[in-house]
């Protein structure tokens, strides 16, 4: 599978993403360098076989023609966790009314742009508790750029990791 990666972070998803055996290629994109340098490093230690490379970028400036270019071809799967800083409940919780808030658009702005088969979007619990008209709001916007949505809210731990995080996880495919 060839893979876009949106808001890179630490690089959670690339790992999960590469650990299936599935990945041939990644292109991960973060406006943080150094976030990246250390998604680079761990791919190149831990997944030599995948073909990585990344992409400093805020999302507002990304374009589909310059992710395609730098994967080298259409990507099966576009995944990423837009920052949360607007939605959790430790935070601002201003929503799409914050700064960061509308990037979860932006990553929609990029799933239409690329139409991969499918996109995994995630995102923290009060996504779908207390801006849960935002959520139903990303769902719709969905269905508008041709893709059919699901979302669950998942715990870390029952998936292998040492962690009792939830997450809120929307799968969308053609």
């Amino acid at each position: 599978l060839n893979v876009v990666s949106l808001f890179s972070g630490a690089g959670g998803l690339e790992i999960a993403a590469s650990n299936t055996g599935y990945v041939s290629k990644i292109v991960s994109t973060d406006s943080n360098a150094i976030f990246l340098s250390s998604v680079g490093k761990n791919m190149m230690t831990h997944f030599p076989e995948v073909k990585h490379s990344t992409i400093t970028s805020d999302a507002r400036n990304l374009i589909g023609t310059e992710l395609k270019k730098q994967l080298g071809s259409l990507p099966d799967i576009v995944m990423g966790g837009p920052p949360c800083d607007d939605f959790t409940r430790y935070g601002r919780r201003l929503g799409i009314e914050g700064n960061k808030g509308p990037l979860i658009f932006e990553f929609l702005r990029i799933v239409e742009e690329l139409q991969p088969e499918c996109f995994i979007f995630e995102n923290v619990p009060n996504l779908a508790q207390q801006f849960s008209s935002v959520l139903e709001l990303f769902l719709r916007h969905t269905e508008t750029i041709n893709y059919y949505s699901s979302w669950s809210m998942l715990k870390a731990s029952d998936y292998g990791s040492p962690t009792l995080r939830k997450r809120v996880f929307v799968v969308g495919w053609k």
